[in-house]
């Protein structure tokens, strides 16, 4: 099979992808509506690159985000709030990541059909379906997607006589640099990464256009945040001590389930095998192992959060998505060199099986957490003589589509997770209280008097 063949392939597998996860039809969740509204007020999306104060008032405490927040002000700059257009931006940058992480997994592999099983497995990892689905992710396939570009313009360049690597390797960095104005874990081990492949060919001009574009990547971020408080994130840090446990539960959200600790298991057995062998695995043990801890690393600001979410598949999900990635990286990476036929279709087999049954999970779990948020948004904006009761966690999730949708009348609502002073006053004058229920808005007038007595709620 042609290469455009495989291509053709990978565009259906994530538009099929698309289609079972609902993300065409699904309406604004969690923090969309907020950042949405923000960016919807700027005058173009650049701002978000060098203006401090619109990226300050868009952003949480001291994270640095300038892709996501240009990339919503070019959707309410396209299509002003609509969540399809949003969508389908989404999907579009998909397809383009599963193209990339084809061409590199099929250089790495050297197997087209592997490459792409690989890239299969990849789209069900719950952590990948977190960071599509849900829009204010989205920067992590972006930075993804620039990683595996500033990867392949790497390997494409080394393979170039010496006079000729200078435009690959300006390209390299600058997609590098893409990658770490998009998420915050690739500023670490993306230049591990690129250091250790230039650093191995001994181009040593590589290694010093990375150096530059890591230093230069630091100033920006401490002229763009806040120099001296660029690394506080405003939670607390779980203990060290704790932070083991953290990582031990991170197989358990690589597969949404038990089956990721076979997934490891199968990772260590292949190794030990390759080792038996004596395949050479020198370099890319370093490098998996060396880029894998620096990322496992980078999670530690948000240990506490993690720590009490690893066993549910909703928004934290998403953050091992670049640790998840490597390791099934890993796993396929080993299957290619030990070459075995009957061990690459039992390996992809139940690769597939365990983290599709995750991905099974995941969808369930997501489709249930945006079914209510999209009903409770619709709720105020639909109901103006009812008051709704607003059972979100994401208390901002109300504000933000009050805000998306200001030229609307909303309906008076009421958090049930952030009590506020007219609580009562709305209980009282509203003729019917409705509250989510069984995927549907539903009056209920018992809740109405508790909260209207001032009665404890919660």
């Amino acid at each position: 099979m042609q290469t455009r063949h495989y291509l053709f392939v990978v565009v259906a597998m994530v538009l099929l992808y698309a289609l079972y996860l609902g993300t065409p039809w699904h309406w604004w969740f969690c923090d969309d509506t907020v950042l949405m509204a923000r960016a919807r007020d700027v005058a173009h999306p650049f701002v978000y690159f060098f203006d401090r104060e619109a990226h300050k008032l868009a952003v949480t405490g001291n994270e640095l985000a300038p892709m996501l927040m240009a990339s919503f002000a070019v959707d309410q700059l396209v299509s002003p709030k609509s969540p399809t257009f949003a969508y389908w931006h989404s999907i579009a940058l998909l397809v383009v990541v599963a193209i990339g992480l084809f061409f590199l997994a099929a250089k790495t592999f050297g197997k087209k059909g592997l490459a792409l099983a690989f890239v299969a497995a990849w789209l069900l990892l719950p952590s990948t379906i977190a960071a599509h689905g849900f829009l204010s992710a989205r920067h992590y396939v972006f930075g993804l997607g620039f990683a595996v570009l500033a990867i392949l313009l790497t390997v494409e360049g080394l393979k170039r006589p010496l006079p000729g690597r200078g435009a690959w390797i300006i390209g390299s960095v600058v997609a590098a640099f893409g990658a770490c104005v998009s998420k915050e874990y690739f500023p670490t081990a993306l230049p591990v990464a690129l250091v250790l492949l230039y650093g191995r060919a001994r181009c040593w001009g590589g290694v010093a256009a990375t150096f530059v574009m890591a230093a230069g990547y630091a100033v920006y971020r401490l002229w763009m945040v806040n120099a001296g408080t660029s690394l506080e994130y405003g939670m607390p840090h779980v203990p060290l001590a704790q932070f083991v446990e953290v990582v031990a539960r991170l197989p358990y959200m690589l597969a949404g389930g038990w089956g990721g600790y076979a997934i490891v298991g199968g990772l260590a057995a292949l190794l030990a095998l390759a080792w038996r062998r004596g395949i050479g695995l020198g370099f890319p043990m370093l490098f998996g192992g060396a880029v894998l801890l620096v990322s496992v690393a980078t999670i530690y600001p948000v240990g506490v959060p993690l720590l009490a979410a690893w066993k549910t598949h909703g928004t934290w999900v998403r953050t091992p998505f670049l640790i998840n990635t490597l390791v099934l990286a890993g796993l396929f990476y080993l299957v290619a060199k030990l070459d075995r036929t009957w061990l690459t279709r039992v390996a992809v087999a139940a690769t597939l099986v365990v983290v599709a049954a995750g991905a099974g999970r995941t969808r369930r779990e997501w489709n249930a957490l945006k079914l209510a948020n999209e009903v409770e948004g619709k709720a105020i904006l639909e109901q103006t003589a009812a008051a709704v009761y607003v059972d979100n966690p994401a208390w901002w999730f109300m504000i933000g589509v009050g805000r998306l949708y200001k030229d609307q009348e909303v309906a008076p609502y009421i958090q049930a997770h952030r009590a506020m002073d007219d609580d009562q006053k709305i209980a009282r004058e509203a003729k019917v209280l409705l509250r989510y229920s069984g995927g549907k808005m539903v009056s209920d007038p018992a809740l109405k008097e508790q909260i209207a007595s001032g009665a404890k709620r919660l």
